[in-house]
């Protein structure tokens, strides 16, 4: 079967509609996609075509697998085939029980897009940042904060569980990071966490992390969740921290074996 591919004319007459601001629509954006098997393309071709009709900017939110596989004519298999591939690639972030949004790269004034973070430097930085957000959250966090990390802690249990959607287990594990940084209700620090997520965000962070999740992983990172969850609720600062930097550990020996 013949790949086609993504068609990129369309996604520079969309970038100059929008115009010079927005960059998430330009070629060497869209170029970031593989070729696309045909009924993989009548899915692209749609989305293509939204955008030429200024019904989806930047930072706008996808319609539903259902939705897609509907007007596109195919099924919600390929949608999910197609929305993989672009969030490996950098084209779209995806959030439990929000749905999946364009990116949107000069929504993000604190991230460069010019500035490549590598993973090292990223997970050096959790490893510094997350435990403060940890401490502030503990003693500003609201109860509504405290329940929005126990659902994400629901849901994460309920994917490892299943062991079958990986990607997904990582966007519950972005939401649930960054909600620990709003829980602080520090502007600052809330900036700071989105910056974080925007480089958890890139192709290079997404394959790295897809190859180190193991099923047993996504047990272990679920049960970690908890326990800072619980550290959270219980406004216990030892424990809380405690449970954050065993999971940051964990989670860099997973990516870089050896540095535990």
């Amino acid at each position: 079967m013949t790949a086609v591919y993504w068609p990129v004319d369309c996604a520079i007459h969309a970038g100059q509609r929008y115009s010079s601001a927005v960059s998430t629509l330009s070629e060497a954006w869209f170029e970031r996609m593989p070729s696309l098997l045909p009924n993989e393309y009548l899915v692209a071709q749609k989305l293509d075509q939204m955008i030429e009709r200024a019904e989806l900017a930047p930072g706008g939110r996808l319609p539903t697998e259902r939705e897609l596989a509907d007007v596109a004519g195919v099924g919600r298999a390929t949608v999910r085939r197609v929305l993989t591939s672009m969030q490996e690639h950098g084209l779209v972030t995806r959030h439990v029980g929000r749905g999946t949004f364009l990116t949107a790269r000069g929504d993000h004034p604190t991230l460069d897009p010019g500035v490549d973070i590598s993973p090292v430097d990223l997970m050096d930085a959790r490893w510094h940042l997350e435990p403060v957000f940890v401490g502030v959250a503990v003693s500003r966090g609201t109860a509504r904060d405290f329940h929005k990390l126990n659902d994400l802690v629901t849901q994460g249990n309920e994917i490892a569980a299943g062991a079958s959607d990986l990607l997904n287990f990582e966007g519950c594990d972005m939401e649930f990071h960054h909600s620990i940084a709003m829980a602080t209700h520090n502007a600052a620090m809330v900036s700071v966490s989105k910056t974080l997520m925007d480089a958890r965000s890139s192709p290079t962070w997404a394959s790295m992390k897809k190859q180190s999740l193991t099923p047993e992983r996504l047990t272990a990172y679920a049960q970690e969740h908890a326990a800072i969850a619980a550290g959270l609720v219980d406004r216990d600062t030892k424990a809380a921290t405690a449970a954050m930097l065993t999971h940051l550990r964990h989670v860099r020996a997973s990516l870089f074996p050896g540095s535990a």
